[in-house]
């Protein structure tokens, strides 16, 4: 059984724009890390620790197309938890593209992702989160027509996804100069 232990008082303006910054997505196999460092609340990741000679790397999504969305689920006969969904569209039809989409199938992902009102979050911290049904190439017929790879991952996390800050410090700086550090070098 579980018990509120505090109620909830708005901190911020509540009109905060919605949806996630489109260049602010990184993404690691959930098999390379190693341990997630909490905060003493459970509520903030402070760190993320990968495995020797393993990295994140970095997605930028078309503007205005990146989302993620947390559905409690509850049953009578298990404990409740919350479906997990993260969205975005990428536009670029290269080679390159084609290839880092091809290796997407199959993994187990976490992403810590940037939302507009500057909070970062981690998603897929119990298990990964998984390349889902709703994933599509399209390449549309006219003008206007939807076109690209809209990439859909989804998972199942025990609570809500906990915001991110680099060694406990609200500091957007500091939490991009951590997770940029997480990225494999340039050769």
């Amino acid at each position: 059984m579980c018990n509120i232990v505090a109620g909830i008082t708005p901190t911020g303006c509540e009109q905060a724009l919605p949806g996630v910054q489109n260049r602010r997505i990184w993404a690691m196999n959930f098999s390379d890390v190693t341990s997630f460092a909490y905060g003493s609340d459970n509520a903030v990741v402070t760190g993320i620790t990968l495995e020797s000679g393993k990295y994140a790397y970095k997605f930028d999504a078309h503007k205005n197309t990146v989302q993620f969305n947390e559905e409690l689920q509850s049953a009578a006969n298990s404990g409740d938890y919350y479906n997990e969904t993260f969205e975005f569209r990428v536009i670029d039809d290269s080679l390159e593209t084609l290839q880092a989409s091809r290796g997407l199938l199959g993994s187990d992902l976490v992403f810590v992702t940037q939302k507009k009102n500057g909070n970062f979050y981690v998603l897929g911290t119990t298990e990964g989160l998984k390349l889902g049904d709703n994933t599509v190439h399209a390449s549309g017929a006219a003008p206007g027509d939807d076109a690209g790879r809209m990439f859909s991952f989804a998972g199942v996390e025990t609570n809500m996804s906990p915001m991110f800050r680099a060694a406990g410090v609200d500091s957007e700086a500091d939490a991009i100069a951590y997770l940029d550090a997480l990225l494999e070098p340039a050769s």
